[in-house]
């Protein structure tokens, strides 16, 4: 029974709230309607007109500028994308690979160091930025080389 009654509840609470956030929205909206009104009402129609295409102007130019520089190549804020690394073919062993686990962790070690070799000789900011920002890729890697060459399946 108790429970019945929270859950009617509920929506109730939530009307309240929404209605508490709709309400304070118009006051500030009121707010700045008046203020901009006042400020206004010595201004001409003409005058608004020209204050209205300035800052439209002023904004869509600011818009355009952070469009271009998020296009542009040369700019230090975006990175290359992943398809410009060049990444070598990988040398298939003369044994299969069989489907059990070990080897499927095998395969992919060596396709992160052919990977990683690849992004240090052709995309050295990129392995730097990595290195950067993943501190621990490196050596959870090399535990896992580790674990592999204990245990006898692979050897470099």
């Amino acid at each position: 029974m108790h429970m019945k009654k929270r859950i009617k509840d509920m929506p109730k609470a939530s009307e309240k709230v929404a209605g508490n956030i709709a309400s304070a929205i118009r006051k500030v909206q009121g707010k700045w309607a008046g203020f901009m009104k006042r400020k206004t009402d010595h201004l001409s129609i003409a005058a608004q007109k020209r204050w209205l295409i300035f800052i439209i102007a002023l904004f869509g130019s600011f818009c355009m500028y952070l469009i271009v520089g998020g296009l542009n190549k040369k700019s230090k804020r975006t990175m290359a994308a992943p398809s410009t690394i060049m990444i070598p073919k990988l040398q298939e062993d003369s044994r299969p690979l069989g489907q059990n686990t070990d080897s499927i962790i095998v395969h992919a070690v060596k396709d992160y160091y052919h990977k990683r070799d690849s992004l240090m000789r052709f995309a050295p900011e990129q392995w730097q930025w990595l290195i950067d920002n993943r501190p621990g890729l490196i050596d959870s890697m090399e535990q896992l080389e580790l674990y592999i060459q204990s245990n006898g399946l692979y050897k470099p």
